[in-house]
Parts: C-alpha cells; structure tokens; sequence
C-alpha cells in the first residue's frame, strides 16, 4: 500500500509501524492487517459481522424469520381425484390424481385409444359401477367387487364396440364384466 506523505508529495509503502491493529466490532479480537492493507476492516469475518448485525437487530430478524415460516407454511387443499373420484390432500393445486397407479391407468387408456383411432371421454371405475348397477353387462351375474385381478370373478371394464373396430372409449360404449367373461368374449360385438 502507498500512503502519500504530505511535506513531499511522494507515495511510499506503508510500513508495519505505520498500520495500527484494530479490534473487531463483533467479538473484541485483534485483527491483524495483511501486508498490503490499510486496516479497513471492522470485523475479523463475514461470520462475525452478521452476527453483530443480528444481535444489534434482534427484533427485525425475529420479523423476517416469521414472515419467511409464513410464507414456506404449507397450504394444504383437498381435491378429487379425476381417475377414481376419490378425495385426497395436497400441497400444490394442480394435481389431478390421488395416486401414481391413478395417473398411470389415465395415461393408459388414453393412450391406447388414441393409439386405435377412437373418440374418448374420461370415466372411472366407480362411474362404470354405478352404470351398471354391479352386474356383469355379459351374463348379467352380481360382480364381487372385493375379488382382485387374475380372478377370472374379478370386476373388469369391458367395452361394448370393442376398440379395435372402431368402438369409443367413452362412458356410453363401456360396461363393467366379470374378468372371466370379457376375456372369454375378446374383440366381439357378442358373448
């Protein structure tokens, strides 16, 4: 560092002597100056500074840390699921399905009607349920809705126009079956 000496008008190097140790604001140490420095610092660290800051500032940091939990509280809304009608809570507004297998089972049946061509309209299972009463739409049995899938007495959504001939994945063109009985029908109009 050059410090100007006012007798002359010429810079020269500043010396150790001539640098004065200080003590820092925040926690009384020495701070000791580097060889090129003028001893500007008031604190030894940017620890040590926002510490001083926030204890010479008590009340408004207790402000900002209040106004900070506020705004990260979680909100919590209650929505219906679009796959199963189901409610369930969430934290973002946008969701539109309860669960991954809810998403997934939309995605599917979408996909595979656009895959055949055919006119969609979203419905769930318990859509389909209340359609039919919980009777088979091919034998015309009570369906056990308490069986699971590779049970051929399972409930199973079965398509009237089936869509591989040109049939709609809609509410209107679908019934609810028993697993045995919409496999032993297939892609017929007919059981």
């Amino acid at each position: 560092m050059r410090q100007a000496l006012p007798e002359s008008g010429v810079f020269a190097f500043a010396t150790r002597e001539t640098i004065v140790d200080r003590i820092c604001a925040g926690c009384d140490k020495t701070i000791v100056p580097g060889p090129r420095e003028r001893n500007k610092r008031r604190w030894c660290s940017e620890s040590c500074r926002t510490g001083a800051w926030a204890a010479s500032n008590r009340e408004r940091v207790r402000a900002n840390s209040r106004a900070l939990a506020a705004r990260r509280a979680p909100v919590v809304h209650t929505l219906t699921c679009v796959s199963c009608r189901n409610t369930f809570s969430s934290d973002r507004l946008g969701r539109k399905y309860c669960s991954r297998p809810c998403a997934y089972r939309q995605a599917y049946l979408a996909r595979r009607a656009r895959h055949a061509g055919a006119e969609r309209s979203p419905y769930t299972v318990r859509d389909v349920v209340e359609q039919g009463d919980g009777t088979c739409g091919i034998c015309r049995t009570p369906i056990d809705m308490n069986l699971a899938y590779p049970n051929p007495g399972a409930s199973s959504i079965d398509h009237v126009v089936p869509l591989s001939i040109g049939g709609s994945d809609t509410l209107a063109n679908v019934q609810l079956a028993h697993l045995g009985c919409n496999w032993a029908k297939g892609n017929r109009m007919t059981g």
